[in-house]
Order: C-alpha cells, then sequence, then structure tokens
C-alpha cells in the first residue's frame, strides 16, 4: 500500500489531488451539513470485529451515525459484512441501496 502510494503520487499531485490524513477530515461538521436523505450501511463482522480488538466498533459506528440529522437518516446492517461490504456482499448491499435511493426519487 505505500508502494502504490508512493508510485502514484506524482499523478495524483499533477491532477491536484491529494490524501489528507483521515484524523483530519472535519467529519461532525460534514456530517451536520448533509440537506438530504442519509443511509449508513454497517457489516456485523466488521463492527463485531472492532469490539473484538478493542477498537469500541459499535461504540463509534453509532456515534459516527450520531453525527447526521437523525430525522433523515436510515441504518442498515449487513450480516456478516466486512469494513467493505459493497465488494464482499454485492447483493445484499443492492437489496438495501436501491429502495433507498428509489424511495427519494
Amino acid at each position: 500500500d505505500e508502494f502504490n502510494y508512493h508510485v502514484k503520487r506524482r499523478v495524483r499531485y499533477a491532477q491536484g489531488i491529494t490524501i489528507e490524513a483521515p484524523q483530519l477530515f472535519p467529519v461532525r461538521e460534514a456530517s451536520a451539513a448533509v440537506q438530504c436523505q442519509a443511509l449508513v450501511i454497517l457489516g456485523t463482522h466488521c463492527v463485531g470485529f472492532f469490539d473484538a480488538i478493542g477498537m469500541h466498533g459499535s461504540e463509534r459506528f453509532a456515534a459516527a451515525a450520531s453525527f447526521l440529522p437523525q430525522d433523515r437518516l436510515e441504518v442498515a446492517e449487513i450480516e456478516d459484512g466486512s469494513v467493505n461490504v459493497i465488494t464482499t456482499h454485492p447483493e445484499e448491499w443492492v437489496s438495501i441501496v436501491a429502495p433507498f435511493v428509489d424511495s427519494y426519487s
């Protein structure tokens, strides 16, 4: 990963793309500015894994979701889903996302 980061750096910089440290991103402010419906999809395996290694996944994911406007928030879970549920569980992801999008279009 670090090798790829360095190899592609010149291309990113030439296109004006920078990568900031995730801990510096103003997630609370950005989340509070959301003006539309929001959908949070959690993979249960991911949440459980972060809980098991002491990173308090359940609490952190709930806290992150709480930053979004609660009156326009839907939360869904994908059983045994990882942090990358769109890749590992595409059918389940689509079965959640498609109706969500359809209901607001």
